[in-house]
């Protein structure tokens, strides 16, 4: 907080938690203009917009145009770049059916039962393939492991295209 009394102007990215609505409710801010860029479509509950959040900033920008089917009309700010290459990605022949994730393993984003969601999905010959890092990455090696499931928590990597080409389902349980 004390940064933003030398700041020109502060960018704040918006996704529904808790601990970013505690903040705005409850943290008086120095005067600084406001900039926001939301991370989230705002189109399903509990990710509505509201008028209020979008007027708490100066300006409010989406990161793609889907969030105007809200109902409120904003400019927006890819929060994407280049994807070409990934449209690009070839299916590779591959044996059994491969499910992957590719992300952040934080249970601050995954949800904290990510292990028990794969353990429950009956498909036989299912392999599963877990990319990212973070801090809950060797605790979901560790939970795979008792729950001997084939998953494979790789962690972070270079490139994941060609992990892309081989999955038949991606799974993101937040």
């Amino acid at each position: 907080i004390g940064m933003l009394k030398d700041c020109d102007i502060a960018v704040c990215h918006v996704w529904n938690h808790p601990a970013l609505f505690d903040f705005m409710l409850n943290t008086r801010l120095p005067p600084c203009r406001m900039i926001a860029w939301l991370h989230m479509s705002g189109l399903h509950a509990p990710y509505v917009l509201s008028n209020k959040l979008i007027n708490y900033f100066d300006e409010f920008y989406y990161s793609s145009p889907v969030s105007n089917l809200s109902g409120i009309k904003k400019d927006f700010i890819w929060s994407t770049g280049n994807i070409s290459s990934f449209l690009k990605v070839e299916k590779k022949e591959h044996n059994g059916f491969n499910m992957g994730y590719i992300g952040t393993l934080d249970f601050s984003k995954i949800h904290p039962e990510f292990i028990n969601i794969y353990s429950q999905i009956n498909i036989s010959d299912v392999k599963f393939t877990v990319l990212g890092h973070c801090c809950h990455e060797d605790l979901l090696k560790e939970q795979a492991e008792k729950k001997k499931l084939n998953i494979n928590v790789i962690g972070k990597v270079s490139d994941v295209k060609s992990y892309l080409s081989e999955f038949d389902l991606f799974l993101y349980p937040l």
